[in-house]
C-alpha cells in the first residue's frame, strides 16, 4: 500500500488534505492552534481519504472523522495501559481491568464507522455515482468477484483489511 506508484496515485490527495490544513492555519493567524492535532487530523484523513477516497461527504464526514478520531485515540490510550493479564497470563481469563471489554466495544465502534461507509459507497455505485478508486473500491471489486478460491471473500473480511490498512 504504501509503495512508490501508490504515493504517487495519492499525490493530489496528500497535496489537497496538507493544502487545506495550511489553510486553516493561515485562518487562525493571531490565535491559538495546536499544531500537533492538526498534524493528527491531517494524517487521518490522508489516511481515510486513501482507504475510501470521497465516499463520505459533508456533515456527515465531519461526524464520521470525529467518532474515526475518539476511537483511535481511545485504542491507542488503551493500548499503552497497563494491562495485569500481561504480566500473569492465568489471569486474563478474569479480565480483572476491563481490557478486553473496553477493546471489544472499540471493535464495535470501528465495524459501525466501516458499516456506514461501505453502506454509502453501495448505494453510490447503485446511483452510478463514479469515484476514484481506492482501497474500498478494490476490496469490494475482490468481494464481488469471489475468485475461485474455497473461502470466499466476505464483507467481514472486508471490513479486517481496512481495519489493518488503518494501523499505520
Amino acid at each position: 500500500m504504501l509503495s512508490n506508484t501508490t504515493l504517487d496515485s495519492v499525490y493530489e490527495l496528500r497535496r489537497k488534505q496538507l493544502r487545506e490544513t495550511v489553510g486553516y492555519f493561515y485562518s487562525r493567524v493571531g490565535s491559538v492552534v495546536n499544531i500537533g492535532e492538526q498534524m493528527v487530523l491531517n494524517v487521518l484523513n490522508v489516511i481515510t481519504n486513501t482507504l475510501w477516497g470521497g465516499t463520505v461527504e459533508g456533515d456527515e464526514r465531519a461526524g464520521l472523522g470525529a467518532e474515526f478520531r475518539e476511537v483511535v485515540s481511545e485504542m491507542t490510550k488503551l493500548m499503552g495501559k497497563p494491562n495485569v493479564s500481561d504480566f500473569y497470563p492465568g489471569l486474563a481469563r478474569f479480565d480483572l481491568q476491563g481490557v478486553e471489554k473496553q477493546m471489544a466495544g472499540l471493535a464495535r465502534r470501528f465495524d459501525g464507522i466501516f458499516e456506514k461507509v461501505i453502506d454509502q459507497r453501495l448505494r453510490m455505485e447503485k446511483e452510478g455515482v463514479k469515484k476514484s478508486i481506492d482501497v474500498l473500491t478494490f476490496l469490494l471489486k475482490l468481494k464481488d468477484e469471489g475468485g475461485d478460491s474455497k473461502t470466499p471473500f466476505t464483507m467481514t473480511h472486508v471490513k479486517a483489511l481496512l481495519m489493518v490498512s488503518i494501523d499505520v
